[in-house]
C-alpha cells in the first residue's frame, strides 16, 4: 500500500493561505475606513479561524509498506522547520488501526495499536484531517487488512 496526500494537502494549504491574505486585506480596508466595530468582528473571526486551523493540525502524510514493515512519515503543513516524524513497525506486530474523531467529527486522528516485547503499545495519533474522507476510510481498511489473523486450530 502506498499513499500520499501531498497534492491535496498543498491545495488545502494554498486555499487557507489565500483566505487568510484576503481576510487581512479586508481588515486593512476596514481600518482605513475607520469601521472599528466591523474591524473588531473581523479580527475575532480571523483569530478563531486561525485557532481552528491550528487545532486541525493538517499534515502531509506518506504511508507505505516495505519489506514487511509499515512506515508512516508525516509533518505539519504549516510548520516552518519541516521536521519529519516517522512511525515504523513490522506488519506482524499491528493489532489495530482505528480513527478517533475530535472537534465534532471535523478532526480525525489515526491511532495504531501494536505488539511490542513489553506488551501492547499505542502510537501517538497522526492527524488525518488533511485527507479526504473517503481516503481516510480506505487507509483504515487497508491497514486493518494487514493485521495478521490467528491460524485456525492453533
Amino acid at each position: 500500500m502506498i499513499y500520499s496526500n501531498r497534492k491535496y494537502a498543498d491545495k488545502l494549504r494554498k486555499r487557507i493561505l489565500l483566505g487568510g491574505v484576503l481576510v487581512l486585506v479586508s481588515l486593512t480596508v476596514l481600518l482605513l475606513l475607520q469601521l472599528f466595530t466591523w474591524l473588531a468582528i473581523g479580527a475575532a473571526v480571523f483569530v478563531v479561524a486561525f485557532l481552528f486551523i491550528a487545532a486541525l493540525n493538517l499534515q502531509y502524510i506518506r504511508i507505505f509498506d516495505e519489506k514487511e514493515k509499515i512506515i508512516i512519515r508525516y509533518f505539519s503543513v504549516f510548520t516552518i522547520n519541516r521536521l519529519f516524524q516517522s512511525i515504523e513497525f513490522p506488519v506482524v506486530n499491528l493489532m489495530k488501526a482505528e480513527t478517533e474523531k475530535h472537534l465534532g467529527g471535523i478532526k480525525t486522528d489515526l491511532v495504531l495499536t501494536v505488539r511490542t516485547r513489553q506488551g501492547v503499545a499505542v502510537y501517538p495519533p497522526v492527524s488525518l484531517s488533511g485527507i479526504k474522507r473517503k481516503e481516510r476510510q480506505q487507509i483504515i481498511e487497508e491497514l486493518n487488512k494487514l493485521i495478521p489473523r490467528k491460524k485456525e486450530g492453533a
